[in-house]
């Protein structure tokens, strides 16, 4: 009997211990409430998980209470002493509010919300392309911000947000996708819409644009770049095909506009024997300011067609005129085997030039420099097909990469027939000589579509009296310019730029 009393009472003293330890979990944390009083003091809030711009409205439900101060981080306003105040967050993030209520007793008791504020949901999309053939699918990326990544395509558990897409006139019912490819079965012009709705908040995002797909009968092409010629007699029309026969009233077409108005008669067209994919369009220099924008633009749609029969979608590009002749930086690269930097002054801004791939350096006859001829020390530099050459242009502390007006290049002891040199970025204004005036060793040469790509027709003679240069359609890129060749031997390549 005794050994079973015993045994009872370690089975109560237990049970007391495991309600304790119970009672004791179940308590509130002194963060949260102090002299917790469950039946007088009640706090509310609409909401706790909201999107940055959006309101919480906050009421003390309190019985017998007197008055109450909240202190709302992040929120605006910071405090208030309402029973019931709305407090807009207008940044993400997690944020506390606190509240301290008085009661008629003098007594007073605190409480703390945690709040998430989401970023906030800015729809927004592209599409590629924006102008087709109709029959044919457009894919849309969607660029809609504040919802994290967005899958590339949703699965069964995508569903915390909805990507709704609508275009009337195309889906008759919404589409819900990440990243739609849409097939535009008719000619026309298209609004497309999309909403997207973050479903734990409700926030709700439209971007809605307007007339953004277009659709033909016939195929489309678009133009690539324009950009005036080194001597401003001209501006090079580059498109994404070849051109075919260019139309009698091409010109007409066109318009050549100065910033500050006015117009500038554009005399020709004609097409570079170097290039399939560019017209040439001829300009009179004295009718223009140098350093003046200038803008050439086309919007008859239908009415420029290109020699695959397809339409030439409408552009506008800004073209500065930099004058009929400009001060290219003289560089000498004599030292570190022509790979060591040389700094220079371009209209009273400086910068550096930096060549890289070069295998040696030597004098040159600095007469048959095409950008700097007659100027001098200037060296040669060599490159080989086993290196690629590069050249990177870093502004100083005064200038910008916007302040370089052309970057030009030459080529020297060219490569025989077939050789190909590749730039990492398409070029323009080729142009052909040889320095010691026999007309039967020009060389020549033709640029593929995408301007990257020079395949040597005719090379002319191997010396540095024949020599091959062009400008950049485009500027520099920030990561400098790559010339790589295909030739069995080196050869010679000198790259310079103007200033703006």
């Amino acid at each position: 009997m005794k050994l079973s009393l015993v045994s009872n009472l370690g089975k109560l003293f237990l049970f007391c211990l495991a309600s304790m330890a119970l009672f004791t979990a179940c308590e509130p944390e002194d963060d949260d409430f102090f002299d917790f009083r469950p039946v007088d003091f009640f706090i509310d809030a609409d909401n706790v998980i909201i999107d940055a711009g959006q309101s919480i409205t906050y009421e003390d439900k309190s019985n017998n209470a007197t008055s109450r101060e909240w202190t709302f981080e992040g929120g605006s306003p910071a405090t208030s002493t309402d029973i019931s105040p709305s407090v807009t967050y207008a940044e993400e993030g997690t944020f506390l509010t606190f509240v301290t209520t008085t009661f008629a007793d003098g007594s007073t008791q605190r409480r703390r919300l945690q709040v998430l504020v989401n970023p906030p949901v800015v729809a927004n999309f592209s599409a590629n392309p924006t102008a087709l053939q109709r029959g044919n699918a457009v894919q849309f990326s969607n660029l809609t911000e504040g919802v994290g990544a967005i899958p590339a395509v949703l699965g069964a558990a995508d569903t915390a947000i909805i990507h709704a897409w609508f275009i009337p006139g195309v889906t008759a019912d919404t589409v819900f996708a990440s990243n739609p490819s849409i097939v535009f079965p008719e000619t026309g012009l298209y609004d497309v819409s999309l909403t997207v709705t973050r479903r734990s908040t409700g926030f709700v995002s439209t971007e809605t644009k307007t007339e953004y797909i277009q659709t033909f009968d016939d195929p489309v092409t678009q133009s690539r770049s324009a950009r005036f010629n080194r001597d401003g007699s001209a501006i090079f029309l580059a498109l994404n095909e070849p051109t075919g026969a260019i139309a009698a009233d091409l010109t007409s077409r066109l318009s050549l506009s100065a910033a500050g108005g006015g117009t500038v008669a554009i005399t020709s067209a004609e097409k570079p024997a170097w290039s399939d994919n560019v017209i040439q369009l001829n300009v009179d220099p004295s009718a223009m300011t140098a350093g003046t924008d200038y803008t050439l633009s086309f919007s008859e749609t239908g009415t420029f067609t290109v020699g695959s029969g397809s339409v030439v979608l409408p552009f506008s590009y800004g073209v500065t005129f930099l004058g009929e002749s400009q001060d290219w930086a003289l560089l000498n690269f004599a030292s570190g085997g022509g790979n060591d930097p040389v700094m220079a002054t371009l209209n009273g801004k400086s910068f550096t030039f930096d060549q890289d791939g070069v295998t040696f350096a030597a004098d040159a006859n600095v007469n048959l420099f095409i950008f700097n001829p007659g100027m001098g020390p200037l060296t040669q530099t060599y490159h080989t097909n086993a290196s690629t050459y590069s050249m990177l242009i870093t502004p100083g502390a005064d200038a910008a990469l916007s302040d370089i007006g052309d970057v030009g290049f030459e080529l020297g002891w060219l490569g025989p027939n077939g050789t190909q040199y590749t730039f990492s970025q398409p070029v323009t204004d080729l142009r052909f000589v040889n320095g010691f005036g026999n007309p039967d060793f020009v060389p020549e040469g033709t640029l593929s579509d995408d301007g990257k790509t020079l395949t040597i027709t005719k090379q002319g003679n191997r010396n540095q009296a024949v020599r091959i240069s062009g400008i950049l359609e485009d500027g520099i890129s920030a990561t400098g310019l790559m010339i790589s060749h295909n030739a069995p031997e080196g050869g010679t390549v000198y790259v310079t730029a103007s200033g703006r």
